[in-house]
């Protein structure tokens, strides 16, 4: 919700209406898509499909669902400041650009448990910026 908040923020600011439309979230990219816009209000009314059949979802299934899926952006960026000790500023960095949180998490643990968090990030950090 906090991205799809931020998207209609800025079309609101730049002068531009928020029209009707279905989206979904894109985990990896932290932000909606577009999926078919609205003609009217009658297009949100749900309609009874008696030809679907019914589905039983187990807690099994439900439960073996949530272990594939991959973490939303706030537990990942809940999770690099507290499992690395990583600080707001150093997540928000690493989480613009995706794959640099897949990298680190891989070195630390490849590194092993006598590596800094704190040093790897700093490495990427000077390889990716130049500072």
């Amino acid at each position: 919700m906090e991205s799809e908040i931020i998207r209609q923020a800025e079309m609101l600011d730049r002068g531009e209406s928020v029209v009707l439309q279905t989206r979904r979230y894109d985990v990896k990219k932290d932000t909606t898509v577009l999926l078919r816009k609205k003609e009217k209000d009658l297009d949100y009314r749900f309609m009874y499909d008696p030809d679907l059949p019914s589905y039983f979802i187990s807690p099994e299934m439900i439960k073996s669902a949530e272990k594939s899926l991959d973490l939303v952006p706030f537990d990942l960026k809940k999770q690099l400041k507290e499992e690395f000790s990583l600080t707001v500023e150093q997540v928000q960095f690493m989480y613009s650009l995706p794959e640099l949180v897949d990298y680190f998490k891989s070195l630390c643990s490849n590194l092993g448990s006598n590596v800094d968090p704190q040093l790897v990030y700093n490495w990427i950090f000077i390889i990716f910026t130049g500072n």
